[in-house]
């Protein structure tokens, strides 16, 4: 099966959860655009494989059903790189989180997000109580927050302290999405970060990546999820 290439891709470094069969996978899509994509992971399915797919964890998923894509395998490369054959119409496909990875890089995040549970205090202007949260995932920009109590509204202001394991960030930040009640997941965008601080930041997340990819290397039972049938 061949793959034509109809549309400019982006190139992009995001984790995705695959279906196949009923089973779920983790790979990565290396690059992106409205009628395909270049898959990477251990394992990969066969040619002509129908697959379903959707970001594992990232500000792309909107709160409420997974937002799944349908594709078909079209090649494979040593069994962990496939191309994909996306089989839904590019008019909806630009409407969901294919469509914002392909918008281009100034679109685009540009730090690396990072999943990962860091303690997080939360101020909120009027509000005497300090929140107590926990990151679900990380970048220089912002941070999607799991915070059960519903303080915070789109569009309102923080301030968010990130604990880290040699110091805290302060930072003051922007609610761009609220979280619903079955749901609490906040994502804010820091607004004033200082070089030492966004410097502190990206180490932190580079070390964390590192020690995660490492981690799937290592990790038995990922590699019997990878390669179960």
């Amino acid at each position: 099966m061949l793959e034509t290439r109809q549309a400019r891709r982006f190139e992009c470094d995001e984790a995705v959860d695959c279906e196949v069969r009923g089973q779920v996978r983790v790979a990565f899509l290396r690059d992106v655009s409205l009628t395909g994509a270049r898959l990477q992971g251990a394992e990969l399915p066969a040619v002509g494989t129908l697959i379903r797919l959707c970001p594992t964890f990232s500000e792309w998923m909107p709160c409420g059903p997974r937002a799944w894509v349908y594709a078909q395998v079209c090649w494979t490369r040593e069994g962990v790189e496939a191309g994909l054959r996306f089989l839904e119409p590019s008019s909806r496909l630009s409407l969901n989180w294919v469509g914002r990875l392909c918008h281009g890089r100034n679109e685009r995040r540009s730090s690396i997000r990072v999943a990962t549970e860091v303690y997080m205090e939360i101020k909120v202007p009027g509000v005497r109580r300090t929140f107590e949260a926990v990151s679900l995932d990380l970048s220089q920009g912002g941070v999607q927050a799991s915070l059960p109590d519903q303080v915070l509204r789109e569009g309102s202001i923080a301030k968010v302290s990130v604990c880290l394991p040699y110091g805290v960030i302060d930072a003051p930040a922007h609610v761009v999405r609220q979280g619903a009640d079955d749901r609490p997941h906040h994502s804010l965008q820091f607004t004033e970060l200082d070089n030492y601080q966004s410097e502190a930041l990206g180490g932190f997340l580079r070390q964390e990546l590192a020690s995660q990819k490492q981690a799937r290397a290592e990790d038995p039972f990922l590699a019997r999820l990878f390669n179960r049938g």
